[in-house]
């Protein structure tokens, strides 16, 4: 017999330590092909920036000895010159600004998530920085959001988060800035009990009671054998101290209970 999601959302609720809800290593393949890309288009840029200015100098050149005296002044070569110059900038800025997003969305991907169990619950997020160090940041869990109609656990794969149309998904930190506002989580790393559902319990606010009427559309061996362990894990959570102030995680609990209380009567 299987535990009840809403028992293992208590066990993660009620520790009283830190506790690792999610850790994954990107491959080697991530950071050279963000750097090999990055290359590629500052290469591209700076060629391209170049050829248009010299191709531009070149037909100054040439129609400067054209230009008639009595010529109105958008007929001067200068003026088409400066349009052409202009151009090539906005056309040069593209390859040079793609060079550097290439660069920055891998020190936005989420290498490890810790639950912090305090008064006010945080999250440490960790991810990696261009020289691949770690980088943590603790972030109160209530400005930590998935987004509303992202979806992370499927019911498909071992942890029932595999998703055919993308292969991961994002956090935001509400209070952050523009470019530490979001977060990339893949997929493919390991989940806290194997169960993408804490994801959307803790990070889209959904609801215990509704999240524990979604299963595994297949038979997981490999959920299947976390079981055993888990339940081992829980019994040992509910012999220990529990926090008696949280109350974020008091609301999470209560809402859940009466919300079943209320489908009970219904």
């Amino acid at each position: 017999m299987s535990i009840p999601f809403s028992t293992k959302m208590a066990a993660l609720l009620t520790k009283a330590v830190p506790e690792q809800i999610y850790s994954y290593k990107p491959g080697k393949l991530i950071t050279i092909g963000s750097y090999s890309l990055s290359l590629t288009f500052l290469l591209y840029g700076a060629s391209f920036a170049d050829w248009s200015l010299t191709t531009s100098t070149d037909l100054y050149k040439e129609e400067a000895e054209e230009t008639k005296v009595d010529a109105k002044w958008y007929e001067h070569a200068k003026v088409a010159f400066l349009g052409r110059s202009a151009g090539s900038v906005i056309l040069s800025i593209i390859p040079f600004t793609l060079a550097v997003i290439a660069l920055y969305i891998p020190t936005r991907i989420v290498t490890k998530l810790h639950y912090i169990p305090e008064k006010i619950p945080k999250c440490k997020v960790t991810t990696r920085t261009l020289f691949n160090r770690e980088k943590s940041t603790i972030i109160p869990l209530r400005n930590l959001r998935r987004h509303e109609k992202a979806r992370v656990f499927t019911g498909v794969g071992d942890q029932g988060v595999e998703d055919r149309g993308s292969f991961s998904f994002s956090l935001m930190d509400n209070q952050a800035s523009f470019f530490k506002k979001f977060y990339i989580v893949n997929r493919s790393g390991k989940f806290w009990g194997s169960d993408g559902r804490f994801m959307d319990a803790l990070f889209g606010r959904e609801s215990i009671t509704q999240l524990e009427l979604k299963s595994f559309k297949t038979q997981q061996s490999s959920y299947a054998k976390n079981e055993e362990k888990l339940e081992k894990m829980i019994q040992e959570q509910i012999s220990r101290p529990r926090l008696n102030n949280n109350t974020d995680v008091k609301n999470i609990v209560l809402s859940s209970r009466n919300n079943h209380k209320q489908q009970e009567k219904k």
